[in-house]
Order: C-alpha cells, then structure tokens, then sequence
C-alpha cells in the first residue's frame, strides 16, 4: 500500500521542513501541499527537512484537497472529535486505521495534515475518506502536525502486508459507489443526495466487502436504475 502526506496550507516553513523529514524517514514517496501559506522550498523549511530534502524538492502544490488525494483513500487528521453527524465523518481509531485499509484492498492512502494553527475545517473533513484523531492527555490533546505524522506513519509501517488479499478492490468499490449515487439521485423524495451517498460510502468503506458481496450490490442497484 503507497502512502502520501497531503499538508494542508502549511504556515511554518519549520512544519514544512519536519514533515518532509519524517515522510522519509519512512519511505514515503510522494509529498503534497494544498495552497501553502509559507515558502515551501524556504531556507528553514530545507534546512529542518535533513535528508528529506529531495522529497521537498518533488513535492507537488495542488490547489484542493480533492486534487492532491485523487486516486487514494483520504484520511483526514483533526485534534477534535466530532460528535455531532459522526456517521458523516466515519471517525476511526489508530488501531483499526490499517487493518480497515488493507482489509478493503486499499492501493494508496493520503493522510491529509491539518493547518499548523486551525487544522482542517468540517467540511475539509467530510471530504476524506476517514477521520483520524490521536489519543492524547484530555488537557491537551492538539499535537503538532509533524509528531501526528510520525505517529500514524510508524502504525502504518507496523502493519503487516498481506493482510484480506481476497476483499473487494478500491476500483470496485468505486463502480458500486457510481452505482449507488445513480439510483440516489433519481429518487425525487431524497432531499440530502450527497449526504445518504457519502453515508453509504463510508459505511461500505468500512465493512471489508468481498468482490462477491460487492458484485451482487451492483447487479441490485443496476437492476434498479433500470
């Protein structure tokens, strides 16, 4: 599974620097920044990037984070935990994080770094596949965008690679979400089309499908688009 870190308009070049360090440290391979705020190729943001700096040097500016996560499953990072509407940013914890991408047959995952002083907005967050918090001590849970990463770069590492080789690919799981969203949109009655479609997504996202399961859903709903 290929990992990306996607920074969000960063603002420090010194987080730049330190999350261009830490991503390869760990073999990452691909670094993105969505509309950065600071000079990414900066002299401190080189400086504190060590032998990382390479991976800065390719880095690549998108302007949304749709763009910068295309063709991954996207796992948002936020220091809060959103109670209101969880079903809608499909909360997931640290432990469960790997297990649930490789059982789902993820090929590439982006973990998507908050602003280094608001972090990502509810909506930024209902864009991601996943919502990712850390446990920390209740009077402090905010952790700086670079110790987040390691944190959850060094989990992901952890995990070992040959895990549910039989469960349903991201691409399949992609056609049934077109499906899905088709039938969706042709129900007159359904006034929130994109929420009950991200709901269904998300819920499916999570609950390790097989090619099998995931083929007798598309032939229901092609049956019923018809």
């Amino acid at each position: 599974m290929k990992v990306r870190v996607v920074s969000v308009q960063p603002l420090y070049q010194v987080n730049v620097g330190y999350i261009a360090r830490i991503a390869a440290n760990f073999g990452v391979t691909k670094l993105y920044f969505v509309r950065p705020r600071c000079r990414i190729l900066g002299k401190k943001a080189i400086m504190y990037s060590k032998h990382g700096r390479s991976l800065l040097e390719s880095a690549i500016v998108c302007g949304s984070i749709k763009e910068a996560t295309a063709g991954s499953i996207a796992v948002a990072t936020t220091a809060e935990k959103h109670k209101g509407s969880m079903s809608f940013f499909n909360s997931i914890g640290l432990g469960e994080l790997s297990a649930s991408l490789r059982s789902n047959g993820a090929s590439a995952v982006s973990v998507v770094l908050g602003r280094d002083d608001t972090g990502l907005t509810k909506e930024e967050i209902s864009e991601c596949d996943y919502t990712l918090s850390l446990d920390t001590g209740r009077s402090y849970k905010t952790l700086n965008i670079s110790h987040a990463l390691a944190i959850i770069l060094y989990s992901l590492a952890r995990a070992p690679s040959d895990e549910m080789a039989k469960h349903a690919s991201q691409k399949e799981l992609e056609r049934l979400f077109l499906l899905f969203g088709s039938v969706v949109n042709s129900m007159g009655h359904v006034r929130n089309k994109k929420g009950v479609v991200r709901v269904f997504e998300r819920v499916l996202s999570r609950a390790n499908l097989s090619s099998e399961e995931v083929a007798a859903l598309s032939a229901a709903f092609s049956k019923n688009k018809k």
